[in-house]
């Protein structure tokens, strides 16, 4: 497979390159090349994440910018940068209408208006920002987790956060249940915990434990019952996520193959895809994974990026992933079919 250069973007200059099959090529999406490779950051990019709608791709990073990426452009160019933060932005999540964006940065979480660009509110912890998710659905809520050892639970028009869950430890990541039944927390101590949105306080509902390094990443399910966990020593888990659990036991699976620098330690995210039954995750080496929930199979490593991938995201509605990595680079490309590869 090569690479050919298709156009330059008219807006930030934005260099797409588009994968030319040398083969007889199925194509499996909407994208005007199977691969794209999308330029305009200047630093490590930490974060990607598809609105709900897919009409959007937000990327995130070193640089202190949030791109906003036209999903329906021919060159999938970058209209919108939102500028505010200071220091390195490290993750983005969706409002469920696609109207708003919350972000995680080291200065600090804020949320934003999509369609004027303005941040709208600041999300004040006392510590770096690490992780942020927000409801699947419903009112706009955001959930943080901060270098201050806590998650708050924020909702637009309130001033104070709605809840504040206290951590013995840093949180480095966060997620949320699609129906807001639990915030999920995991942190610098190895341990994945679930809280009662309702309530803050430092007693959790439950604990999962079995990560041997800091839970960087957390994803949860678009049916609610799985919640998928990556753990800084290499692996991934999945658990029961349901309110009952039957049996009592919640661990579900572990996942191997992907590769986490033990020298720069990366917050590398996971994700879901849109039927629940694949899912996803960076590593330190470059490569992007995908696997099977039901066999356990590593199904494909994608190569394309020069330096670690912090992050990947599934497109809703197509077999489309974007990757974000160190080498200052997103790499937006639709998935062949297996029997193509």
């Amino acid at each position: 497979m090569s690479l050919v250069a298709v156009s330059s973007a008219a807006q930030g200059g934005s260099l797409v390159e588009a994968a030319t099959a040398t083969r007889p090529y199925t194509r499996t999406s909407s994208l005007p090349a199977p691969t794209m490779h999308l330029t305009g950051h200047s630093g490590a990019v930490n974060a990607a994440a598809f609105s709900p709608d897919g009409s959007w791709l937000a990327t995130g990073g070193q640089d202190t910018a949030i791109f906003l990426w036209d999903m329906s452009s021919p060159t999938l160019a970058h209209n919108a940068v939102l500028s505010g933060h200071t220091m390195d932005v490290l993750q983005v999540a969706w409002a469920s209408d696609s109207s708003a964006l919350a972000s995680a940065a080291a200065d600090g979480g804020a949320l934003w208006d999509v369609e004027t660009g303005a941040r709208t509110k600041r999300l004040r912890h006392k510590g770096v920002v690490n992780s942020v998710a927000a409801a699947a659905s419903g009112a706009f809520a955001a959930l943080t987790g901060s270098d201050d050892r806590t998650a708050a639970l924020w909702e637009p028009r309130c001033k104070e956060p709605a809840s504040v869950f206290r951590c013995p430890y840093q949180v480095t990541s966060v997620a949320m249940s699609p129906d807001s039944t639990f915030c999920f927390t995991g942190g610098l101590d190895e341990v994945v915990r679930a809280w009662d949105p309702r309530r803050g306080g430092d007693v959790p509902v439950f604990t999962l434990q079995g990560h041997t390094g800091t839970v960087t990443g957390l994803a949860v399910s678009g049916d609610g019952t799985l919640l998928l966990s990556n753990g800084a020593e290499g692996a991934l888990r999945t658990w029961d996520a349901r309110a009952f659990c039957p049996g009592g036991e919640r661990a579900v699976g572990v996942y191997g193959g992907l590769v986490h620098d033990p020298k720069a330690q990366p917050l590398l995210r996971c994700g879901f895809s849109p039927d629940g039954e694949s899912f996803v995750a960076g590593s330190s080496d470059g490569v992007v994974n995908v696997w099977d929930r039901q066999t356990y199979r590593l199904l494909r490593q994608l190569g394309g990026h020069r330096g670690g991938v912090n992050e990947v995201a599934w497109h809703p509605t197509q077999p489309v992933l974007a990757s974000a990595s160190d080498d200052k680079v997103v790499i937006v490309g639709e998935l062949p079919l297996l029997d193509e590869e």
